[in-house]
């Protein structure tokens, strides 16, 4: 188990450690060292603000290029398509033994009670909903700001 949870740790890091490459931010100090601002800018793009020049290399660009796209797959897509189809897999099964219990024998649907398939009903509902905010707050594009 401490192999497994260890495991998970370091793949995370692996997957997202770009970030914490991904933006120079240049510092200034004003009044007299009161006053504080920052001025960030992604690594990846050809020109910053302020005319400051981009000396990083082009390797770093690249891994921090592909370290989006691989964190893009493994966070964000996989995920959200792992449970579309396990929860479509959910909902066909629930969906087959309502069928089954309205399909079946004089004893096995009066054995079945009346509220099982209204509770079933609701189960489908709620892991449609649960498909849906887990798709549409883990699918939407988010602000590229550090």
């Amino acid at each position: 188990m401490a192999l497994l949870v260890a495991g998970v740790f370091i793949i995370a890091f692996i997957v997202t450690f770009h970030h914490h490459l991904a933006y120079h931010c240049a510092f200034h100090h004003f009044c007299n060292g009161t006053q504080f601002i920052a001025v960030c800018s992604p690594v990846i793009a050809h020109s910053w603000q302020l005319n400051m020049t981009n000396n990083y290399s082009s390797v770093l660009k690249s891994y921090i290029r592909t370290g989006t796209i691989v964190n893009s797959l493994f966070v964000v897509l996989l995920p959200i398509v792992a449970v579309v189809v396990i929860n479509f897999a959910l909902i066909y099964q629930l969906q087959m033994r309502i069928a089954e219990w309205q399909i079946g024998d004089t004893y096995r649907r009066s054995a079945t009670p009346t509220g099982t398939s209204t509770n079933e009903r609701k189960v489908t509902i709620t892991v449609c909903a649960i498909v849906t905010c887990f798709t549409l707050t883990q699918g939407t594009p988010q602000s590229q700001h550090p």
